[in-house]
C-alpha cells in the first residue's frame, strides 16, 4: 500500500513540475512561438521542472521499505 501512494506522490510531483514549465512559458513572451525550436526549449523547461519536484519529493518521502526489510529479515 506504501508503494502505491509513493508512486502516487511521485507522479503528482512529475506533473506538477511540467505544469510550472507552462506556466512560465506562458508568462514569458517568446519562449513557445510555435516553431519547432521553441517547442523543445518547453519540453526541456518541463523536463527538468519535473525531475526538481521529483527530488524534491523524494528527499521528503524517501523509497519506502519493504515488508521484509521493516521486520529486519533480509540478509544480503
Amino acid at each position: 500500500m506504501r508503494w502505491k501512494v509513493w508512486a502516487k506522490g511521485i507522479a503528482a510531483a512529475v506533473i506538477g513540475g511540467g505544469a510550472s514549465a507552462v506556466a512560465a512559458a506562458v508568462t514569458a513572451p517568446g519562449i513557445v512561438s510555435g516553431t519547432r525550436g521553441s517547442w523543445v526549449v518547453l519540453l526541456r523547461m518541463s523536463a527538468v521542472a519535473a525531475v526538481l519536484n521529483a527530488a524534491a519529493y523524494l528527499k521528503k518521502s524517501p523509497l519506502p521499505l519493504d515488508e521484509k526489510e521493516e521486520k529486519g529479515e533480509v540478509h544480503e
